[in-house]
């Protein structure tokens, strides 16, 4: 088990700069957008960095992620695989329990 970073990890493997763009929640650390810092212009590090960063930051972004589940696709009941797309609807909590933002999960399960 390799408890060093993954920005780390990715660098010493690749012997390359990387900047971490975006990771898929606070609390989750399986999803990480990361780039390679090739190419930096100026202090302000590299042009594709800081506009894939700009880009995820942006209200308008539309993340769409792909999850890989083991299991048959029912939960408290109810039959997630025949359901169709629904929506999760729950919001972004901050240390203390308070609502910091609204997060909408549109679902589908497939297989």
């Amino acid at each position: 088990h390799d408890i060093r970073p993954m920005l780390q990890r990715v660098r010493d493997t690749t012997g390359r700069t990387v900047n971490l763009i975006h990771r898929l929640d606070r609390g989750a650390s399986g999803c990480l957008l990361l780039s390679f810092a090739e190419g930096a212009d100026g202090p302000d590090g590299c042009r594709v960095t800081r506009t894939l960063i700009e880009s995820m930051q942006s209200p308008e972004a539309t993340k769409t992620y792909v999850a890989l589940v083991d299991g048959d696709g029912k939960w408290n009941g109810i039959d997630y695989l025949s359901k169709g797309w629904f929506t999760f609807s729950n919001p972004v909590k901050d240390e203390w329990g308070k609502a910091r933002e609204e997060a909408v999960t549109e679902l589908l399960v497939v297989a």
